[in-house]
């Protein structure tokens, strides 16, 4: 039963792993081609509206998500019970909210600068999350329809914008089609999964008496996840609200890096969670110490690549995103040093959860993103995108030093060794390498010296070992078809 829970773990953690990396790559890239082919005013203006609703989307789940999930999860028959329940609720929450919106777009329009057209648009997108049964596949263990649905989504818009490329035709307007047609397939695809896992569709039965009980338990969930949120969308809304939208669009496009940047440390964060939770039931010290590990080889990764895209700020947003946004230089450095505290947060937040104590981050996270709003409103006006980026570095900071603080007074012993200042270090080096080399060789030639000098430095000074080093190669040319042992 253990080898076979095991086995469901890892597969469920493969699709999820699959899910991140495709979403997150083809974003980048959209980000790419949108942030060419908009006006910084068109492409903030289109990231406000889609920052908003993702925060409606929270409210039209109404927290009820984590409530089925349950439910299915103790007992597999009860899907078709909550099928309509579930999705009768959340599409009266859509049609409401969606209903407010029209009626106060030209007002939440000119607030946020953005066209009311627009944002009318956009509340369509509210049927994905209205639609979505995704918490039926949660409840049953499955994540491959899910993590196929994530894939289906992103890649049609995706590969919409390309169809639209020749056509010069892309507009905010149109993106926003291709996000709601792209929503509306993949919550098609996975209703049509579900029916024929639980062989047909239950009939429809509203279940009023229900919504209820459901909103009690529910909505204080989903009201607590709308205050979190503010800590991801905060930024951009105060953006279009005191310095426009093309302000909005030169912080986006710096955020967006970064995020790409964090790939990895989301998913070693994400991987190791279930493990973390096994170990912290007899040995904390040993959930401690892997814990500690995964963050020094996160950071060997980490800290080089957020180093080099920092000394090449400005010419990088350039050369992706357009002339438009070099100027976006100085806060994507700014952005940048939030890079170790996040990937510190992900290993100490992982911790924390698997004690498991779920209302000290949920504290954590209120305290921070109360810092990061405040400072951002209060810097915005003067400073705009610079102001916005020093509240979410102070914001991080804080979460980081909040949770370390209370970990520490419980267990004392932080996931933070020694090791873990190797790689910060041998990234010092190879940025006085790259300073020394910049004015009498070519950039590549000064980018092969600063690699070299990393690669030696974090060996010698112990931020990876030899046998680290080894299995990680070993790893990766396992997964190469005609090279590693499979073959």
């Amino acid at each position: 039963m253990e080898t076979r829970a095991s086995h469901k773990i890892a597969d469920n953690l493969s699709w999820l792993g699959v899910q991140e990396v495709f979403a997150r790559l083809s974003g980048i890239l959209l980000v790419v081609v949108l942030a060419r082919n908009l006006s910084t005013s068109a492409y903030g203006s289109l990231n406000i509206c889609l920052a908003l609703m993702a925060m409606l989307n929270l409210l039209v789940q109404s927290g009820t998500g984590s409530r089925a999930v349950r439910l299915t999860a103790r007992e597999a028959q009860n899907v078709t019970e909550l099928y309509w329940q579930v999705t009768g609720l959340r599409v009266a929450m859509a049609l409401v909210v969606s209903f407010v919106v029209i009626v106060l777009a030209q007002p939440i329009g000119s607030f946020l600068s953005v066209p009311p057209l627009l944002l009318g648009l956009s509340v369509v997108m509210l049927l994905r999350p209205a639609l979505t049964v995704a918490w039926a596949f949660k409840g049953l263990d499955n994540m491959r329809p899910i993590a196929l649905s994530v894939i289906i989504e992103r890649g049609l818009v995706f590969g919409g914008v390309l169809l639209l490329l020749p056509l010069q035709n892309i507009t905010a307007q149109a993106v926003i089609l291709l996000e709601i047609l792209a929503g509306l397939a993949a919550a098609v695809f996975m209703r049509a999964r579900l029916d024929a896992l639980i062989g047909g569709r239950p009939p429809p039965r509203l279940g009023l008496g229900e919504w209820g009980p459901m909103l009690r338990e529910s909505l204080p969930i989903s009201l607590a996840a709308m205050a979190a949120s503010l800590y991801r969308y905060g930024d951009l809304l105060l953006l279009g609200l005191l310095a426009g939208s093309s302000a909005a669009a030169l912080y986006m496009i710096p955020n967006k890096v970064v995020v790409t940047l964090l790939i990895p440390a989301l998913l070693i964060g994400t991987a190791s969670f279930p493990s973390v939770s096994r170990i912290m039931q007899t040995d904390i010290g040993a959930a401690v110490e892997m814990q500690a590990r995964l963050l020094r080889l996160t950071l060997v990764v980490l800290l080089p690549a957020s180093a080099l895209t920092w000394f090449y700020a400005a010419e990088l947003l350039t050369l992706l995103f357009g002339g438009d946004y070099r100027e976006g230089g100085i806060v994507l450095k700014i952005l940048l040093l939030s890079v170790p505290l996040f990937a510190y947060a992900i290993f100490q937040e992982n911790l924390l959860l698997a004690v498991p104590r779920p209302r000290t981050v949920m504290t954590c996270r209120i305290l921070a993103s109360t810092a990061h709003v405040v400072v951002s409103l209060l810097l915005i006006p003067a400073h705009g995108t610079v102001g916005a980026a020093t509240g979410c570095l102070i914001g991080q900071l804080l979460f980081a030093v909040a949770s370390a603080a209370v970990w520490k007074t419980r267990h004392h012993r932080l996931p933070l060794q020694g090791r873990c200042f190797a790689p910060l270090a041998a990234t010092g080096l190879m940025l006085f390498a790259l300073v020394s080399t910049a004015a009498t060789l070519s950039v590549w030639q000064s980018l092969i010296v600063a690699a070299l000098v990393y690669l030696v430095s974090v060996v010698i000074f112990r931020g990876i070992s030899g046998p680290e080093a080894g299995q990680g190669l070993h790893y990766i040319l396992g997964k190469i078809p005609g090279v590693g042992p499979q073959s």
